[in-house]
């Protein structure tokens, strides 16, 4: 076949790639979005959601959520249209989340090139990470877009710099526009845009016209978010103080290590050989992880600007052991933006290697072109085995999204008689009691929310205050009692309301839903939290008078 009729038919190839993953991405976000359980966060958040706006400032104000208002108010305006359902309620952040794959391209190609655009493209899009937490009713996808406008701005900024010209107001303009955003979304912002802002300044070259640009862009944000400084530093204040240790950073390195490798889709396991977790899994991200620092450290000189920030924000979180699993969203943008420039980058000398229209282009020494290979290669391994795991739906390292609160509910609602109490700690269950109430009103979106708010506020945590407020007045013939994983105070506020109702109330029947193996581990790594050995357990207590009878 005529070399020219192949170089078009990959170049066709090559720009039919970005839309297909794109396309993909999203057809898996929104039948996710549908499929799994509205978990704890989302469903305590969605509270808020449907306040009016005053209160909702007001509530966020006085921290009722640990951040900011940007994605609330976002939310609050698009549940008033579409309603509270999941897809619905979750659909915004997918929208949120193809929006940051678009402005990340941008960003890669200004960073690095055009190579480097498309793996980062297919990484971001792929990532297991992002493929959960992308449709996530929360900040997250909106976080994500919004570190993605920033390092597009600052690669605008860069590469000005770099090729000799004066970077246009219009990108200093985006990259406050784009900070200012990022603060309003999330309150681990300023150290990524305190890092971004750093990286320029060390590009700048003791450039006084650069430098004076970037101190009037930092003012300008400062200025923007003024408004809420005071929150910010409230909320700082009464940041938990955690005890640390050794132990507890090992563990908050390790939670940040899995959640930037796998997202939620590889049990790390016990450290054991008789608990290896999803080994076939962790095998080849460890090599792939290996080979990848030894690519970002040949090519430290190129990277130093992004290795910065992201390496920046993993020690950050950290040190401050804010950083789990979802707040990884805060920069992930960043780290994809590194390993694809260690993939694309060109090294200093060598042949030519292309890689299936992703890879090198351009001289690279044999080493390099192996190196690249063999990590593209194990990455493709690592993420092949978190796909097994996801049809599976086994091994993952976090299982809130297959929790089956809507089926027990919906059980509890088919045996509950009008004057049984539905008591539980955990937000999905009020959410979902919401839901089930509201998708009888045949009215208005207005009215299914009001309907889905009084249901929601119905249901009890259990407390010793709640059982003698139960036993002042007639008392229910019956209580259904939902019990989950919880953090110790709650688990103490429930053993005090069971034993408050056991002179009066019988259990007479208790059902195990979703077994949780790891549940042990679980206790000994987080020992804060609680985790029984079923994820969900349902117990009907019959008042003794009304079984007497």
């Amino acid at each position: 076949m005529d070399s020219n009729v192949l170089s078009h038919l990959r170049s066709l190839l090559v720009r039919c790639v970005a839309p297909c993953v794109i396309v993909a991405s999203g057809a898996f976000l929104f039948q996710g979005a549908g499929r799994y359980t509205v978990f704890d966060d989302e469903a305590f958040s969605s509270r808020r959601y449907v306040l009016p706006t005053d209160e909702l400032i007001d509530a966020l104000r006085h921290r009722v959520e640990p951040d900011p208002p940007l994605y609330y108010l976002a939310v609050h305006a698009w549940i008033r249209i579409w309603g509270i359902e999941p897809l619905a309620m979750r659909s915004l952040s997918i929208l949120f989340f193809v929006a940051g794959l678009l402005a990340l391209r941008s960003a890669a190609h200004a960073w690095f090139g055009p190579a480097a655009a498309r793996w980062a493209l297919l990484l971001c899009a792929l990532h297991p990470l992002h493929l959960f937490f992308g449709f996530a009713a929360r900040w997250y996808a909106l976080m994500f877009l919004c570190s993605a406008l920033l390092l597009a701005a600052s690669g605008r900024i860069r590469r000005a710099l770099i090729t000799g010209t004066q970077p246009t107001a219009s990108a200093y303009l985006a990259w406050v526009i784009s900070a200012a955003m990022a603060l309003y979304t999330n309150y681990f912002a300023p150290c990524i845009v305190g890092l971004t802002w750093l990286a320029l300044w060390g590009r700048s070259g003791r450039d006084p016209k650069h430098r004076r640009s970037l101190i009037v862009a930092a003012a300008l944000v400062v200025l923007l978010y003024a408004p809420w400084l005071p929150t910010f530093w409230h909320e700082l204040a009464a940041f938990p103080r955690i005890e640390r240790s050794i132990g507890a950073y090992v563990v908050c390195a390790a939670r940040t290590a899995t959640a930037l490798a796998t997202g939620n889709l590889a049990d790390p396991g016990g450290l054991r050989l008789d608990d290896p977790g999803a080994w076939w899994v962790w095998l080849p991200a460890a090599g792939a992880a290996a080979l990848l620092g030894l690519l970002v450290l040949q090519r430290r000189r190129e990277l130093a600007g992004m290795l910065f920030i992201a390496g920046g924000s993993f020690l950050a979180g950290v040190v401050t052991l804010s950083m789990i699993d979802k707040y990884v969203m805060t920069f992930s943008a960043a780290a994809v933006l590194l390993v694809a420039g260690a993939l694309a980058a060109k090294c200093p000398a060598g042949g030519a290697a292309t890689h299936a229209g992703f890879g090198v282009n351009g001289p690279v020494i044999p080493a390099g072109a192996w190196r690249c290979r063999s990590a593209m290669l194990l990455l493709a391994l690592t993420w092949i085995g978190c796909a097994a795991n996801l049809v599976r739906e086994r091994d993952w390292s976090s299982v809130r999204w297959l929790d089956p609160f809507e089926s027990a509910v919906a059980d509890v609602a088919s045996q509950r008689g009008p004057n049984d109490v539905i008591v539980a700690t955990h937000p999905s269950v009020r959410y979902y009691c919401g839901l089930l109430h509201a998708r009888h009103i045949e009215g208005p979106v207005s009215e299914r929310i009001a309907a889905w708010r009084a249901a929601y506020d119905s249901i009890d945590a259990p407390s010793a205050a709640l059982a003698e407020q139960l036993a002042a007045r007639q008392p229910p013939p019956r209580i259904w009692l939902i019990e989950t994983a919880a953090i110790g105070s709650d688990a103490e506020a429930l053993a005090s309301f069971v034993s408050r109702l056991a002179p009066t109330y019988l259990r007479v029947q208790e059902t195990r839903l979703a077994p949780d193996p790891a549940a042990a581990r679980k206790d000994r790594l987080d020992p804060r939290f609680v985790h029984p050995t079923h994820r969900i357990v349902v117990k009907r207590l019959d008042a003794i008078d009304a079984t007497d009878e």
